[in-house]
């Protein structure tokens, strides 16, 4: 039986393809079924009262040996897809990155490239003039001075804005987090926000931040949901928890204070609610107006 048992997992477990499984598994229920019958028919004829019904360690072995494949290859789908999720992960993670790398690209093409072309034609024409209107290089030093003083500015602009992360970025860094914490993360539209401009995505990813730490911190939840939402003039967020509530608001609790001054600086309103069932939070703003709508309204 246990060697059965052991042909029954190898079978149901190995990546073989649909029409070879089959073949395996139709071979290993005949064996094993002519194999039980042999050895009833042999018990029965040396035991004249044996009776299988009150066996019932053989019929718990009997049932586990008939379940088995169909066991092993349920645990065989399982932790390929989790494998295939691992990987959709980790490309989207690379996609991000990339899509990062070309926004950073193209910035420092628009300005700082153009800020050293400047700096450099600058320089050259004050070698040139250094030899025939010497009384005119200071200017074109105090160019070349404040250009490069307005292109260090911009570089720690750049720069500070690279340690900030949009909400992709935040979602797959939290979602390690609650995996670590035992919480399944499940998100609803949340590609809509990947259009959403990236001031907003960065306010808008740190109150998800903040928000899913208090739900590993305090809600005692397995389950955490994020709900985007998008009207014509109205960006939202919602999200949710199955765990303990909040059963004794307060103003400054859980870091409430904090994500709603954040709201306020895009012009955004939290929400609270909260009972035994769990906590919804729901985060909102103005969607703002792109340069052609500007255009058409003034």
């Amino acid at each position: 039986m246990a060697l059965f048992i052991f042909i029954a997992w190898v079978v149901g477990s190995l990546p073989f393809t649909k029409r070879v499984r089959w073949r395996y598994l139709t071979a290993y229920y005949g064996t094993f079924t002519a194999s039980v019958i042999a050895a009833v028919t042999k018990l029965v004829a040396v035991t004249p009262h044996f009776q299988l019904t009150d066996r019932l360690d053989l019929l718990v072995l009997l049932a586990f040996a008939y379940g088995s494949p169909i066991a092993a290859m349920s645990v065989m789908r399982t932790a390929d897809k989790s494998r295939a999720i691992q990987q959709t992960n980790e490309r989207l993670e690379n996609v991000i990155r990339q899509n990062e790398r070309n926004r950073i690209a193209q910035d420092l093409h628009d300005t700082l490239g153009q800020s050293f072309s400047m700096i450099t034609i600058k320089t050259e024409l004050a070698r040139k003039l250094l030899k025939v209107a010497p009384e005119k290089v200071d200017e074109q030093l105090n160019d070349v001075e404040n250009a490069s003083r307005d292109n260090l500015q911009l570089v720690r602009s750049i720069v500070d804005d690279l340690r900030q992360l949009n909400i992709a970025e935040v979602i797959i860094n939290q979602n390690r987090n609650l995996q670590d914490a035992n919480v399944t993360l499940l998100t609803i539209n949340e590609s809509i926000s990947n259009t959403w401009p990236r001031q907003i995505q960065i306010t808008l990813g740190a109150v998800i931040q903040e928000a899913i730490t208090n739900i590993i911190r305090h809600a005692h939840a397995d389950h955490c949901w994020l709900t985007f939402g998008q009207q014509a003039n109205l960006l939202t967020i919602s999200i949710r928890d199955n765990g303990k509530g909040i059963h004794k608001p307060r103003e400054n609790s859980s870091g409430i204070s904090g994500m709603a001054k954040r709201m306020e600086t895009i012009n955004g309103t939290l929400d609270v609610a909260s009972s035994s069932e769990g906590t919804t939070l729901t985060i909102s703003c103005p969607k703002p107006k792109t340069n052609k709508e500007k255009e058409l309204q003034s």
